[in-house]
């Protein structure tokens, strides 16, 4: 039996109307409140089911924008390595063409010098090579003694020579080598008796210069052909470039 119900036949049964009346409203009124509270318990398990499945779905959000931003972090990360590795290859480009800029207006400055220079050079070394006695060597390194003025163009000529090899000039060694179009220049071919001698060069008529791997004046020499072969050497173009001042 339920509490109204109770009350009920206890305000019939024993006439407790006065009593029995306030309470039967009290208690309509609480089973109302009671009602709406189930409501709002309903709404709100509701609600709370809502939520819960918004925290899953921004959780699982959480979890895929942190996977998004590690790829990100790896993305960023391997494009500011590849930047770095373009700037350092273009630091090492830009230091390549400075330095092949210098070597090229360098080159230029020393075929200018060695120009002017090389025509007196020629000069002393013809004027040492005018007293030295014919069976002697063409070098100019010793003149006869008791000559001081062939000692003095000697002198000069030596003076000539370190400053080109300061520079870093060198004079080509050519008598005895064998005949290089890279090199030398043929002027004359002459017989010779010996084999070993064929296509070597066996005088020198104006010495060549070099600096680095470029020809600043190819030498010009006579070259040895063995007796019985007509066979002349080629003056070619060789493969390192001639510097030329501008």
């Amino acid at each position: 039996m339920g509490i109204r119900q109770y009350l009920e036949r206890l305000r019939t049964g024993l006439g407790w109307q006065r009593t029995a009346g306030p309470l039967m409203a009290r208690l309509d009124n609480i089973q109302v409140e009671m009602a709406e509270l189930t409501q709002q318990v309903t709404r709100l398990a509701a609600r709370f089911e809502q939520l819960t499945q918004e925290v899953a779905r921004l959780g699982k959000m959480q979890l895929q924008l942190a996977a998004g931003n590690e790829d990100l972090a790896q993305t960023c990360e391997e494009t500011l390595q590849e930047f770095r590795r373009g700037h350092e290859r273009y630091q090492e480009l830009v230091e390549a063409v400075r330095r092949e800029e210098k070597r090229r207006l360098e080159g230029q400055v020393i075929a200018a010098l060695v120009k002017e220079l090389l025509p007196l050079l020629d000069g002393l070394e013809a004027g040492i090579q005018t007293f030295t006695p014919p069976a002697g060597a063409r070098s100019p390194q010793a003149p006869p003694e008791g000559l001081t003025v062939v000692q003095g163009l000697a002198g000069l000529w030596q003076r000539g020579q370190q400053a080109l090899a300061g520079l870093g000039v060198q004079r080509l060694e050519a008598v005895g080598q064998p005949f290089d179009p890279y090199y030398h220049r043929a002027v004359e071919a002459v017989p010779v008796a010996e084999e070993q001698q064929d296509g070597r060069v066996v005088a020198e008529v104006t010495a060549g210069y070099i600096w680095q791997d470029q020809v600043l004046r190819y030498a010009e020499v006579i070259v040895g052909k063995l007796a019985g072969t007509g066979e002349q050497p080629e003056a070619k173009e060789g493969g390192i470039r001639q510097l030329k001042s501008e």
